[in-house]
């Protein structure tokens, strides 16, 4: 048979063993209102539900199925135990409803490979508040205390790691966008103006600014770490749109040692001379990449000169 349909009357306290008959899935159970007992150990049944109505039930064997969403079961108001070992149960959330049961005090999970994640037990207990017993282990208070200590670390791990991929795409999107307002205005092309086209960040003693937005934190008042920044570095900003800051670098970083310039816009020797305003430089980093000014054989003479 690939599925039961129970029309048949069951006296009060009567048990139904079913197990091993190749049964797929389930139906019509609702009316067995006087059932207590149900054993559909040992079928092909991938989802536990349909059982509501069967609000006798106290004892529920699911073992050895392939069941990886239970369903319904905290609709039974008087379900103690369900044993739905070896199946293929793979998170809490395929399960979560148990988590409102107000009478289930006895679970196995045992060999489903939900059970193989570190904080299985913890989730368990933590969840299911008038558990007793779990994988044929009775669950203690210390137990309980533990779990809700651990669930707790858990979840605030989570929260700072979700923070933390949050940040990390944040700044991706603004330098993409620093990237392309850069290459709008060597083009000639619009202004861009679609999100946040600036980002800064302090790397060591190195201050990256990313965008021409970011140079206003050089005038701000409110970034304390200035004293110990050895090193600027300037990407997709427009040289010309930095020199005017140049003046202000040597009060506003006291420990600034060089300067490193990326897709700046540097085109011709003259722009370098700007750089005077910045004195006792002890290096220099004009990278090829978006400034034209590195194929000129003689930049590096011109500086020094």
């Amino acid at each position: 048979s690939s599925g039961i349909n129970a029309e048949w009357p069951l006296r009060p306290g009567d048990v139904l063993d079913l197990h091993g008959n190749q049964i797929r899935e389930l139906e019509n159970l609702g009316h067995l209102s006087e059932l207590r007992v149900l054993n559909l150990a040992g079928n092909l049944l991938t989802k536990a539900c349909n059982f509501v109505g069967l609000n006798s039930l106290t004892e529920l064997n699911l073992r050895r199925n392939k069941i990886q969403y239970v369903g319904e079961l905290d609709q039974l108001p008087k379900l103690l135990r369900l044993f739905l070992s070896y199946n293929d149960i793979r998170s809490f959330d395929s399960i979560r409803c148990l988590g409102s049961s107000p009478s289930l005090q006895e679970l196995a999970l045992d060999g489903n490979p939900f059970t193989s994640e570190s904080s299985y037990k913890q989730i368990i207990i933590d969840q299911l508040l008038q558990l007793r017993q779990l994988d044929h282990q009775k669950v203690t208070e210390d137990e309980r205390r533990m779990a809700s200590i651990v669930i707790r670390k858990e979840e605030e791990r989570r929260r700072e790691s979700s923070k933390v991929e949050v940040l990390k795409e944040r700044r991706k999107v603004a330098i993409q966008n620093a990237e392309k307002e850069w290459e709008g205005t060597v083009s000639g092309g619009n202004t861009y103006d679609n999100g946040m086209a600036f980002y800064s960040e302090v790397d060591g003693e190195t201050l990256r600014l990313y965008g021409k937005g970011a140079l206003d934190i050089i005038d701000k008042n409110s970034f304390t770490n200035s004293s110990s920044i050895t090193q600027l570095y300037f990407k997709f900003i427009p040289y010309d749109v930095i020199v005017p800051y140049f003046s202000r670098l040597r009060v506003r970083f006291p420990s600034l040692q060089g300067l490193m310039f990326s897709f700046a816009s540097i085109s011709s020797l003259k722009q370098l001379n700007a750089l005077s305003a910045v004195r006792r430089l002890d290096y220099l980093n004009i990278s090829p990449e978006g400034n034209p000014v590195t194929n000129l054989s003689l930049w590096k003479y011109y500086i020094l000169y």
